[in-house]
């Protein structure tokens, strides 16, 4: 996974690094049902979108934001 990262961060593909986030967030909830997991990846999803420079940005930002918001209250409802 350090070799993924670390190659995109190289190469500058933030947009693209920002896309594996979002994807190892779903394997974590699809696979292991890792909520929290996946809530830290999302929320770093959002950190390189915010860094890329990508057409869709402004769409991509409010997906995350939607995403990370609702992962939010069911991590909060399942700790209740």
């Amino acid at each position: 996974m350090k070799t993924i990262i670390n190659f995109y961060t190289k190469a500058k593909s933030y947009e693209s690094l920002s896309n594996f986030f979002n994807e190892c967030a779903q394997v974590e909830i699809d696979e292991f049902g890792a909520y929290e997991k996946a809530l830290e990846a999302m929320i770093e999803a959002k950190r390189q979108i915010d860094k890329s420079d990508a057409a869709n940005k402004q769409a991509k930002q409010n997906m995350l934001l939607t995403k990370i918001k609702y992962l939010e209250q069911f991590c909060e409802a399942r700790a209740a």
